[in-house]
């Protein structure tokens, strides 16, 4: 994804911390914002052999609107929206 929107965190409702990031909840619930703690690079914390195999799953998986990941809990189920 390389579109990017500004988005009014007044918007949103702090629903969870961990040691990476910080994320936020749309009112609405359909959408949700994970801000990245100062200093955490994602791109260096994750070692090339692990970035290769999650690119090579993504480019087996169908396409689709949702997604979910083994770490289950609310500010972990995603729903992409539509650009409108």
């Amino acid at each position: 994804m390389n579109t990017y929107e500004t988005i009014d965190l007044n918007e949103y409702v702090r629903t969870g911390e961990g040691g990476t990031a910080i994320t936020y909840t749309h009112k609405s619930r359909n959408t949700l914002a994970k801000l990245y703690n100062p200093g955490f690079e994602a791109d260096r914390a994750v070692p090339e052999e692990f970035k290769r195999r999650a690119l090579a799953f993504i480019e087996k998986v169908p396409e689709a609107d949702t997604c979910l990941h083994g770490d289950l809990q609310i500010g972990n189920i995603i729903k992409m929206l539509p650009n409108v």
